[in-house]
C-alpha cells in the first residue's frame, strides 16, 4: 500500500534557507548530513520550477518581500520568511511508474501548490531522483494576497488545518494516482494530534522503517528458500538407503506415514556435505584454473608453432627471390656482353648516332637557355606587377583617411547649410518682426502729432525728452506752457 506524502516545514533564519538552497540545487558535490545522495545519478535531476533566475532564496525572498509587502510594522527576526514543502511516496508506488508518469505526479504535485499559494509566492520546484527514492522540494513565500507575511495563514493554524491541507492534497493528488491517505487523527472525538516531524526527522524516520521492511523480506526470502529446500529433500527419490542415521522428531512429523520408506539427512550430515561440496568446489575451482593455465600454454605452443612455421615460409620465400635475383643477374650480363659485340662490331653507326645525339643535346641546351630567360623575364614582371600591386595598396590605404576626411567635411557642410538655413529662418522672422515694430512705430508717431496737435503741444520736442528719460507727467506739465 502506497501514500501521498506531502511534509511541511517552516524556515525562518537566513542560514536555514542557504542550507536548503544548497541541498536542492547540488551546489556542492559531495554531503556529510546526507550519505543517501548519488551524485553519479545528480544528472537525472530536474527543476519543474525557478522564478529565481539562479539568484539566491535569501536575495529573492528579499526582493520579493520589499516588492510586496504591505505591512506597517517592521518584520520580526524569528519570522518565517520561507516554508518549504517535500511531495513523495514509496519506492513501490515510483516502481510502477515510467519515468514520464513520475513527471505526471510531480506536475500534478506542483499545479496544486501553485493554486494553493499562488504562483508568485513559488520560489522554485526540484525533483530529486539520485536519492532512495524520487521526490520534490518545493520552496515559497507565505506571502497572503493582500501584502501580508503569514505563514500560519499559507499553510493553517493547529492540527485541523494542517489535517484539512493533507486531505486536499490527498483528494487532489492521491485519488487519481491510486494512493492512500495516511491514518488520521480523529481530533473531533478527543484522539491527541500526532507530533509533527520535520523534513529531515521524517527521511530518517522513514527509512527506518523502510530498511526494517527490507530486513524481514530477506528473512522470509530465507525461510522460503528453507522450506523449498526441505520440500525438495523430501519428494526426491533416495538413491541409497543408508541405515545407523537417526531422523529428527521433527523430520519424522514432516516425512509421515506415506513418506516413511524416503530417506531424510539429519543436520549434521548436511553440513558435513556441505563442506564436501565446499571442498569439492575448492578442487574443482583449482582444477579449472589449472584447466585454464593449461589451455593457455597449448594456445601460446600454437601460436610459437605458427610462428615458425611462418617465418619458414617466409625463408622459403626469400631463396626463391635471391634465386630468381641471381638468374635475372646472369641473364642481364649476358645481355650486356651482346650489346658490348653489337657495338664493337658496328662503331661508325654507333659515332655517327654519338654525333647526332650530341647535336640534339646542343640544340636543347639553347632551348633551354631561351626559357630561363624568359623565366627569368617573367620573374621580374611579377615582381615589378607586385611592387605596383603593393603601391597601389598603400595609396588606398593613404586614400581612405581622405575619403573619412571628405566625408566628415561633407557632413560639416551639410550641418552647416542645415544652421545657414535655419539663421535664414530666423533672420526672415526678425525682418518680419522689425517690419512690425517699424508699422507700430509709424503708428504710434501718427498718433502721438495727432494728440499733440490737438493740445497745442510740439511733438519732436516731447519726443526728444521723452527720450532724454523725462516722465510724462513732467513733459506734459511742462508741455502746457510751451507754445508749437
Amino acid at each position: 500500500m502506497s501514500y501521498a506524502i506531502c511534509r511541511i516545514q517552516k524556515c525562518g533564519s537566513s542560514h536555514d534557507i542557504a542550507g536548503i538552497q544548497i541541498h536542492d540545487r547540488r551546489e556542492r558535490t559531495h554531503s556529510n548530513s546526507n550519505p543517501d545522495i548519488d551524485f553519479s545519478k545528480s544528472h537525472l535531476n530536474y527543476s519543474l520550477c525557478d522564478n529565481s533566475n539562479g539568484s539566491s532564496f535569501n536575495a529573492y525572498i528579499d526582493k520579493q518581500i520589499a516588492k510586496r509587502y504591505t505591512g506597517k510594522k517592521a518584520i520580526r527576526k524569528d519570522a518565517v520568511r520561507m516554508v518549504s514543502a517535500i511531495f513523495t511516496s514509496d519506492n513501490d508506488f515510483f516502481d510502477r511508474l515510467t519515468v514520464e508518469q513520475q513527471r505526471e505526479y510531480f506536475q500534478s504535485c506542483y499545479e496544486w501548490a501553485v493554486k494553493r499559494w499562488g504562483a508568485e509566492n513559488i520560489i522554485s520546484s526540484e525533483v530529486h531522483m539520485d536519492e532512495a527514492t524520487p521526490h520534490m522540494h518545493l520552496e515559497f513565500v507565505p506571502l497572503t494576497a493582500d501584502g501580508r507575511l503569514s505563514a500560519k495563514e499559507c499553510i493553517g493554524s493547529g492540527s485541523k488545518a494542517l489535517q484539512q491541507l493533507q486531505d486536499d492534497f490527498y483528494k487532489a493528488v492521491g485519488i487519481p494516482f491510486g494512493l492512500e491517505r495516511g491514518n488520521r487523527a480523529d481530533l473531533t472525538n478527543g484522539e491527541k494530534p500526532r507530533r509533527h516531524q520535520r523534513v529531515a526527522e521524517y527521511k530518517e524516520n522513514t527509512k527506518f522503517y523502510e530498511r526494517e521492511k527490507n530486513t524481514l523480506q530477506a528473512t522470509l526470502q530465507a525461510l522460503q528458500a528453507q522450506k523449498q529446500a526441505y520440500t525438495d529433500i523430501l519428494h526426491a527419490a533416495p538413491e541409497n538407503v543408508i541405515e545407523g542415521i537417526p531422523v529428527p522428531s521433527v523430520a519424522k512429523i514432516a516425512i509421515g506415514k506415506e513418506n516413511k520408506d524416503k530417506l531424510l539427512y539429519s543436520p549434521s550430515d548436511i553440513e558435513h556435505l556441505q563442506e564436501l561440496a565446499k571442498a569439492c568446489a575448492v578442487t574443482a575451482a583449482a582444477n579449472d584454473r589449472r584447466s585454464s593455465e593449461l589451455d593457455q600454454q597449448a594456445e601460446r605452443q600454437e601460436h610459437i608453432s605458427a610462428e615458425l612455421s611462418e617465418r619458414e615460409h617466409l625463408i622459403t620465400i626469400k631463396e626463391q627471390q635471391a634465386e630468381y635475383a641471381r638468374s635475372s643477374a646472369e641473364c642481364k650480363l649476358k645481355e650486356a656482353e651482346e650489346k658490348q659485340a653489337f657495338y664493337e662490331t658496328s662503331d661508325p653507326m654507333i659515332q655517327q648516332l654519338q654525333q647526332r645525339v650530341n647535336g640534339l643535346i646542343a640544340e636543347n641546351n639553347g632551348l633551354i637557355r631561351d626559357l630561363r630567360q624568359e623565366r627569368k623575364t617573367k620573374d621580374s614582371l611579377t615582381e615589378h606587377n607586385t611592387a605596383l600591386k603593393e603601391q597601389l595598396s598603400d595609396q588606398q590605404e593613404q586614400i581612405q583617411p581622405l575619403q573619412q576626411q571628405n566625408g566628415e567635411l561633407s557632413e560639416r557642410v551639410r550641418v552647416l547649410e542645415e544652421e545657414l538655413q535655419e539663421r535664414k529662418k530666423q533672420l526672415q522672422e526678425l525682418e518680419q518682426k522689425h517690419k512690425t515694430i517699424e508699422s507700430l512705430y509709424d503708428t504710434a508717431c501718427e498718433c502721438g502729432e495727432y494728440v499733440c496737435d490737438k493740445v497745442g503741444l510740439d511733438f519732436d520736442r516731447i519726443l526728444d525728452m521723452r527720450l532724454d528719460g523725462y516722465r510724462l507727467s513732467y513733459i506734459f506739465d511742462e508741455g502746457r506752457g510751451m507754445s508749437r
